[in-house]
């Protein structure tokens, strides 16, 4: 398979994987919301928020040097190294979970005080860890060999098996246990069909380069405890300086906004391993400095008509998730939309910059834009409430973009494609005015939802007329077709018809 086939693939799963486990959590959290009161609720999504937590502070940073160092040693046909690197990791996290597990169980009593978790529920919460860790980092070495795949299937079995155990143990009358019992058990199946025999076969002979390892693993880890602060701390924030109403309202927009960063991020962990393997050779600089590119092109794509419909119909997105008392999310949206673009945009910089070898610079560009971050949240929040909030996770979005976008130009020669990004500009325009007209048509959440579909007919046709797409969409959509059971007669026909328009040269654009 051609590197622009396996990122293709790599891609196409990485959007499953996010699509089903959004389904499928999103329809776990309404079974609980459903059975249990509030304060049953808050007790299971503390426990898991916990367990995961834990689990990633476990891993120390093991799994990402993986999915660095395996696709190298993959290139340079070294297999029991990397059976090596498995065999050690696998011994780090096992010692490591276990002993933040003991340690839970040992001072459960006072964390059961202290957290307001029930006892038992502590005792779950250890489990978890240990089998949350287990599955990450089998999950991180599929990853590594580009085995998207069965990263994809063995997540799915893991959020089927929640679903169906939740109900299962609900009706049994397992009360609040039962959610959290689904999660371990759901886990330990993503481990266990994760796992393979041969992972553990290993060469005595040959000694693990620890330095190595830990050169990847250490920056790896400060960058998972910084993004436990970015991503977690605004409400802690928010509610120690304001109020929980006004922390309620901003939530929702900002779990609207997130979804705009996921899109790049998603194609930034679909070329990681292929960046990984290809800094083996220093002549591939120029095919790096194409992928980063291509990916920013098909990033930016996709991410800049999402963004108009979600400020432009901010009111009715904020309906669809929430009630009337949380309009005021809306006012926040335009601004973490904005926020959300630099940011995954930002994402998919740094992520290359460790691809290609740079883990202390990958270490230090988050770093800062956390710091950014902290520094700007408290500041604005305590002046400007929500609204500074906001304003704070787009200043540390745009910083992390711009501090990785500095770093990785020292690297590669970078070329944003100005002209498909002025094409797309130009589809957005016009999709904006066509939103502008039709507003007063739009009377509420389901006609909104025509609307948008409409307005996307009309981005992807002004696009075509713009001869924006490229050989490599025909290569997906031939992906596609050769992989769905559904609608694969009428998505041959917008190939071929798509192929008529197509210009075969990416880089002359």
């Amino acid at each position: 398979m051609s590197i622009k086939d396996k990122l293709i693939s790599n891609a196409t799963y990485l959007f499953l994987n996010w699509g089903f486990n959004t389904f499928f959590f999103v329809l776990y959290w309404i079974i609980i919301g459903k059975t249990f009161s509030p304060a049953y609720y808050g007790m299971i999504a503390v426990a898991i928020q916990i367990a995961t937590v834990l689990s990633i502070v476990s891993v120390v940073g093991l799994g990402r040097a993986m999915t660095k160092l395996i696709p190298e040693l993959v290139e340079k046909k070294q297999k029991n190294k990397i059976k090596n690197i498995i065999s050690f990791s696998f011994k780090t996290t096992l010692v490591s979970s276990l002993t933040i597990s003991i340690f839970l169980i040992v001072f459960s009593t006072h964390l059961s005080n202290l957290i307001k978790l029930n006892l038992d529920v502590v005792w779950l919460v250890a489990i978890s860890t240990i089998v949350m860790s287990f599955a990450s980092i089998f999950g991180d070495i599929h990853y590594g060999f580009q085995n998207m795949r069965k990263f994809f299937l063995t997540d799915l079995y893991g959020w089927i098996s929640m679903v169906i155990l939740t109900f299962i143990f609900i009706n049994l009358g397992l009360d609040y246990y039962g959610p959290i019992l689904a999660i371990v058990i759901s886990f330990l199946i993503i481990f266990l069909t994760r796992v393979e025999t041969q992972m553990f076969k290993i060469s005595k002979k040959i000694i693990i380069d620890k330095k190595t390892i830990f050169e990847y693993a250490f920056p790896a880890f400060v960058v998972s405890l910084f993004s436990l602060v970015f991503n977690n701390s605004q409400f802690i924030i928010l509610s120690s300086m304001k109020t929980l109403e006004i922390t309620g309202i901003f939530g929702v927009a900002m779990k609207i906004a997130s979804v705009i960063s996921v899109i790049p991020t998603i194609f930034s962990n679909a070329l990681f391993p292929i960046i990984s393997r290809l800094s083996v050779d220093k002549k591939s600089k120029s095919t790096q400095s194409y992928l980063v590119s291509l990916v920013f092109r098909y990033s930016f794509f996709i991410v800049l008509p999402v963004a108009v419909f979600m400020i432009f119909f901010s009111k009715y997105i904020v309906l669809l998730f929430s009630t009337v008392e949380y309009l005021g999310a809306a006012t926040f949206l335009p601004i973490l939309v904005l926020g959300g673009i630099f940011l995954g945009f930002g994402y998919q910089l740094l992520s290359s910059l460790y691809a290609i070898g740079k883990p202390k610079e990958f270490m230090y560009s988050y770093s800062i834009s956390t710091l950014v971050y902290l520094i700007s949240a408290i500041t604005l929040t305590y002046y400007f409430s929500a609204e500074g909030m906001s304003f704070s996770y787009l200043i540390s979005a745009f910083s992390l973009l711009a501090i990785t976008f500095i770093l990785i130009k020292k690297h590669l020669t970078i070329k944003i494609p100005i002209k498909p990004f002025l094409k797309t500009l130009i589809g957005a325009v016009i999709l904006f005015l066509f939103l502008i007209l039709v507003k007063p048509l739009t009377p509420n959440t389901w006609i909104a939802g025509i609307i948008v579909i409409i307005g996307g007919l009309i981005y992807l046709t002004t696009l075509l007329k713009l001869n924006f797409y490229i050989e490599e969409d025909i290569k997906i959509l031939d992906f596609i077709i050769d992989k769905t059971p559904i609608f694969k007669k009428q998505i041959i026909m917008f190939r071929d018809y798509l192929s008529k328009f197509v210009k075969t040269n990416y880089k002359s654009k």
